[in-house]
């Protein structure tokens, strides 16, 4: 028998034997059983990281919601601090639950927090989840789920929180004493409700004070808490990827939660309307890849013409989700910059170009934030974010992104650029991608050679699951990455695998950043 935790959903199997799904923290009763990565894999994690998604995408701060008190991935951050090693800088929040003794945790994560004061990893946050998700029916809704009884078999289910509000309230209260600054996963809107009624709760019992919460998600929004976010001095943290008509929007949330409500899910223009601190975030890895621009872009139009021209779909992708919450391209782009800063205390520090602040930098070749909401308008911006001018090159067999290393890790290395590849593999290069039709652009081609050099030589019959997952940070939807795919795969007729080249494009340069 699998023992329910509160705020979780487990379903008991009719012969005994798990064949379902452990939601939300039922999951911990199987994965509090499995061993840890080591430091030294986080380490290595951490470096992939920074040299194929933040360097390529320009990602120069990001937070990170969820480390564990005396955890490897803390202590492995804390050393590549200390060393030198971290090229981005982080701000990470320590997570609770309920089941959590306060006093104790309070103790231990005060403890923890004073172990990193370098300026590039400090832990100043607590993580806690409210709810679950729409599409796992364990977000807390305020109106019962459209599908309820068909699902629960009780009309009236709308999910139920994580916490009570008697226990949260008074976390809330206890955290705030001790400094921490409180950082909520919210998706629905009775879930926001009852996290904004504790931070109230919160407010009043230690007096007011600069502490910037946050509440992250935001799919659904009583219209009565936008006002509240801003006189509680709470952050939005939307991820505005997600404005779209997309597969969830049409296969899970209409049908669990009414046309109604999924047209009115991801508010954005409310929050900037009701003067409220808006950070954008991506939610990364669950979003891929984090480019700031795509963000933007989305949050613009709440529409993709991408997603609506290169894939079949449904006629309910045509249409633009809530359109009354676009917001304008300069609100979009100080929320990845100036507001993502602020929201973790470095408006003094970083997120715009001031003097005396860190030089950090975005260069691109969009210079037109007047341009109203069009499909021209989108489409550059989607183009300006997914562009990638960073040079991979290949030392001593691996694929690494040029831009992002330092001279001295090439010391004694055999390297190999796009200039070292003949002229006679460039062709062969070429012929595999027009036979495949793999059109690829001159900002990711120069990735895609060196990492399908790397990948071939080491591997020569790779799987198509290996392919893409070398290909990781230059494979993107603008120019159809299955053709790619298909282009490395072919054989004697074209083969890549037995004589791997890649035909290229020289592009200038381009370069993004958020938080």
């Amino acid at each position: 028998m699998i023992e329910r935790v509160p705020g979780t959903e487990v379903t008991d199997p009719p012969h005994g034997t798990p064949s379902g799904t452990l939601r939300e923290t039922a999951a911990d009763l199987m994965t509090a059983r499995l061993p840890d990565y080591t430091v030294d894999q986080y380490k290595e994690a951490m470096h992939w990281f920074q040299d194929e998604i933040a360097a390529p995408l320009g990602l120069t701060t990001v937070f990170d919601p969820i480390l564990y008190i005396d955890g490897n991935a803390t202590q492995a951050l804390e050393e590549m601090a200390r060393d030198g090693e971290l090229t981005v800088r982080i701000r990470a929040a320590l997570e609770i639950t309920p089941e959590d003794d306060l006093t104790d945790w309070i103790k231990a994560a005060k403890a923890e927090r004073a172990k990193h004061t370098h300026g590039m990893f400090k832990t100043p946050a607590v993580k806690v989840f409210a709810d679950g998700v729409v599409e796992g029916h364990t977000a807390y809704l305020a109106e019962p789920y459209a599908d309820a009884e068909e699902y629960k078999g009780d009309p009236d289910f709308r999910g139920e929180p994580i916490w009570q509000p008697a226990a949260m309230n008074e976390a809330f209260r206890r955290l705030d004493k001790a400094g921490f600054q409180i950082h909520v996963h919210s998706i629905g809107d009775a879930a926001t409700s009852e996290t904004l009624d504790a931070l109230a709760y919160a407010r009043k019992a230690n007096g007011k004070r600069d502490w910037r919460p946050g509440i992250t998600h935001l799919q659904l929004v009583a219209p009565g808490d936008f006002a509240r976010f801003a006189k509680l001095g709470v952050v939005a943290v939307p991820d505005p990827y997600w404005f779209l008509k997309d597969d969830y929007y049409t296969y899970l949330q209409v049908p669990y939660l009414g046309q109604q409500r999924a047209d009115d899910e991801y508010p954005m223009r409310s929050f900037f309307k009701a003067g409220v601190t808006v950070a954008s975030a991506s939610d990364f890895p669950v979003t891929l890849p984090p480019a700031p621009l795509t963000g933007v872009a989305v949050g613009v139009t709440r529409w993709d013409p991408v997603l609506v021209t290169e894939y079949p779909a449904p006629p309910s992708l045509e249409g633009i989700l809530w359109p009354a919450e676009r917001a304008s391209v300069k609100q979009m782009i100080r929320s990845f910059t100036l507001d993502d800063a602020k929201a973790n205390f470095l408006e003094k520090r970083i997120g715009s170009i001031k003097v005396g602040k860190r030089a950090d930098l975005v260069l691109h070749t969009l210079d037109r934030p007047e341009m109203r909401p069009t499909s021209d308008m989108i489409r550059a911006l989607v183009f300006a974010s997914r562009a990638k001018s960073i040079r991979s090159v290949i030392v001593d067999g691996r694929a690494v992104v040029s831009c992002a290393q330092k001279a001295r890790r090439f010391e004694g290395k055999h390297v190999i650029t796009q200039e070292g590849l003949s002229a006679e593999e460039r062709l062969r290069w070429s012929e595999c991608f027009v036979t495949a039709g793999a059109s690829q652009c001159g900002y990711c081609s120069p990735g895609i050679v060196m990492k399908a050099e790397a990948l071939l030589h080491k591997h020569p019959d790779p799987t198509r699951e290996e392919i893409e997952h070398a290909l990781l940070g230059n494979l993107c939807r603008c120019t159809g990455y299955v053709k790619v795919i298909d282009a490395i795969e072919l054989d004697d007729t074209g083969s890549a695998k037995k004589s791997p080249s890649t035909y290229w494009l020289e592009a200038p340069s381009t370069a993004r950043a958020t938080r």
